[in-house]
């Protein structure tokens, strides 16, 4: 124990007690230390007695404050220039305010789960003020108590309530709460941006820093929003689900694991306007995030590595599962009326779309039913839903195409780049085994569609370029009567690859190919790349047209 000393100032009757037994409320017997700091083992100081510490000389503190000095500096234009990036690639949504940040001297904590330290810290704190007052209410030690309270005091300074943080800002919460959730509506607007654009790998990497903001300010949680006032609880919500369903959509696409995990997601979903020109619009949203659940479920529970190692009867369980309640998501939507909404024609536009992009996602599920070790390529009841999403794509397009650009527009970025366009591929593949005139004028219609809309954006560019040189390559083949090589009909219609002693190959026949067939960077060649890396290692279809060999048709 240290060795207690008498203060010089021991007569004086300006000396004070400790500052520990001050703001406990005890005697304190005035030496240094006192009786009560030590028996606790803690530091003992008086606003009398506290000892001086040296002063660092001024050179010493203008160079740590130049260094700082120069470091903030640097940070902040980073930040800007990270964010005249943002403005010029990505300009302000309407109806969407961006407030100018005001200094505030409190920060919203990063949120922490149950099993973090601080969680643990707050269960600690709550039994000491327990402790404490079942210390009051006995005959204990003056030193136990002193002891209780001081880890009460210590857990308290690490947790201040929000109540006793309250500053001007926070009176009126919605602005402070707005400059919080800024840097997230800023990433959804280029997230929404980049996948307008079809900049794949660009969108999922602003996905990965949303996600990360998510999960800091516990946007994914429940708790997190329960003293909220309801209008800033609902902001958070339609934030939190507007990225989670771009991040199941593109995860399948690419055929990568999903950021936002549903078994760490406990956020309510948000509640719908009790306006009649803006339920229609949030009752829509709200069907599209449990299409996108569904969307989830199809790449966690048939694509994954997890996936992978399931047996042939409960994949089939799976399968027939997911498509059940993909089609019923679809009747939901079928169900929504959209006539008292504002904007009803995009909205009725959005409805009319839902087969499309429905059969979509099917042909992606039926897909699932190939397997490395068996011979399957595609199913008929793949082809079969393949075939019905094409039909369905050109059946919109009729409501489309007389349309406005805008309009046009809307249907590009939010319907038909959304699916990964499997469908194509698979009735394109069915068409050169086959020799299916059926299947290539179905082909051709649908570039002829593609054709129209081609200049609305970058991403309908490249998917016209692709399909066209697909189209082209069908037709040689069909009116050859040449089919493709390693692939052979079933008799109940699928296709499947004869078995052989070495790897699968998948290949265009020989034939002559006319010399200005392809106009573009797609050749023969890299449509045999695209087939065995589709069919052979199964490949998702955005991934592969986002490869080096499929992706320079637009440069």
């Amino acid at each position: 124990m240290a060795q207690r000393t008498v203060s010089s100032a021991r007569s004086s009757f300006r000396i004070r007690a400790c500052d520990n037994c001050r703001l406990r409320k005890i005697k304190c017997d005035k030496l240094v230390p006192c009786s009560s700091c030590g028996a606790l083992g803690i530091s003992c100081s008086s606003a009398a007695t506290a000892p001086a510490t040296p002063e660092p000389s001024r050179r010493t503190q203008s160079n740590e404050y130049e260094q700082r000095f120069h470091a903030i500096q640097q940070q902040l234009d980073s930040i800007q220039q990270t964010l005249q990036q943002i403005s010029k690639t990505s300009p302000t949504p309407p109806g969407l305010t961006v407030a100018s940040p005001a200094p505030s001297p409190t920060t919203v904590p990063p949120f922490e789960g149950k099993s973090s330290f601080h969680h643990e810290t707050l269960i600690a704190r709550d039994a000491a003020l327990s402790a404490v007052g079942a210390v009051r209410n006995g005959q204990l030690h003056d030193q136990v108590s002193s002891a209780l309270l001081s880890l009460k005091d210590s857990l308290d300074s690490q947790h201040v309530p929000p109540q006793q943080r309250q500053t001007t800002q926070e009176r009126n919460p919605e602005p402070q709460i707005r400059e919080t959730l800024l840097p997230v509506d800023l990433v959804v607007a280029v997230v929404i941006k980049a996948q307008e654009e079809f900049d794949i790998q660009r969108c999922w990497t602003y996905l990965s820093l949303a996600f990360n903001m998510c999960q800091t300010m516990g946007l994914h949680r429940s708790s997190t929003t329960k003293s909220d006032p309801f209008p800033i609880a609902e902001t958070k919500r339609h934030t939190f689900w507007s990225l989670y369903t771009i991040d199941k959509n593109i995860s399948l696409n690419i055929g990568v694991t999903s950021h936002f995990q549903d078994h760490d997601i406990d956020v309510d979903l948000y509640t719908p306007s009790e306006n009649p020109q803006q339920r229609s619009w949030d009752l829509i949203n709200l069907i599209v995030v449990e299409f996108a659940a569904i969307q989830g479920k199809v790449y966690d529970q048939l694509y994954s590595i997890g996936a992978s190692r399931t047996t042939e009867d409960k994949r089939r369980s799976i399968i027939q599962t997911l498509s059940l309640e993909l089609m019923a998501v679809r009747d939901k939507l079928l169900e929504i009326d959209v006539s008292k909404g504002l904007y009803a024609d995009s909205l009725h536009g959005m409805t009319a779309c839902a087969d499309f992009i429905a059969y979509s996602v099917l042909t992606v599920i039926y897909r699932a039913q190939m397997r490395a070790h068996n011979a399957m390529a595609i199913s008929s009841q793949c082809y079969q839903a393949a075939s019905m999403a094409l039909h369905s794509h050109l059946k919109c397009f009729t409501y489309f195409r007389d349309r406005q650009a805008h309009k046009q527009a809307e249907y590009v970025n939010w319907i038909l780049l959304y699916p990964s366009f499997a469908p194509f591929v698979i009735v394109f593949t069915h068409a050169i085994t086959t020799a299916s005139a059926t299947d290539l004028a179905l082909l051709q219609e649908t570039v002829r569609s593609l054709e129209m809309i081609k200049g609305i954006s970058r991403g309908s560019m490249h998917l016209y370029t692709i399909c066209e040189a697909f189209a082209k390559t069908a037709q040689v083949l069909v009116d050859s009567r040449q089919t493709l090589t390693g692939l052979a009909q079933h008799q109940d219609g699928s296709l499947i690859m004869p078995p052989g002693d070495g790897p699968a190959n998948i290949a265009l026949p020989d034939v002559i190919w006319p010399e200005d067939l392809f106009d573009s960077h797609v050749d023969q060649v890299d449509i045999s790349m695209f087939l065995n890396d589709f069919i052979v290692t199964n490949r998702s279809v955005m991934d592969i047209l986002n490869s080096n060999y499929m992706n320079d048709t637009t440069n």
